[in-house]
């Protein structure tokens, strides 16, 4: 919690900053959503590059934790920024 609020001070001076909080999240521990190409044989069929991962809930949740750190660490600050998080889909 400590470095992501320096990291949200010491970047807050620059007007091109986006925060992504984690960049692919369902690679680590992937949560099978579909697939593109039904078709394929097992175990193919249900994994990279043929599977549609989604995060876990652990992985959300942790996002949404540093989301809270950042617009926190902001609302003292100058400065907003986006935050990117990659989230489940609602369908």
């Amino acid at each position: 919690m400590r470095y992501a609020r320096e990291l949200v001070r010491e970047a807050n001076a620059f007007d091109n900053m986006i925060f992504e909080i984690q960049d692919e999240p369902w690679s680590d521990r992937p949560v099978l959503a579909g697939v593109m190409n039904p078709y394929l044989q097992l175990p193919g069929r249900d994994t990279y590059p043929n599977s549609v991962d989604l995060a876990d809930e652990l992985s959300i949740a942790w996002q949404g934790q540093v989301a809270e750190w950042i617009t926190s660490e902001e609302s003292a600050l100058p400065n907003r920024h986006p935050i990117a998080q990659n989230r489940k889909p609602s369908w």
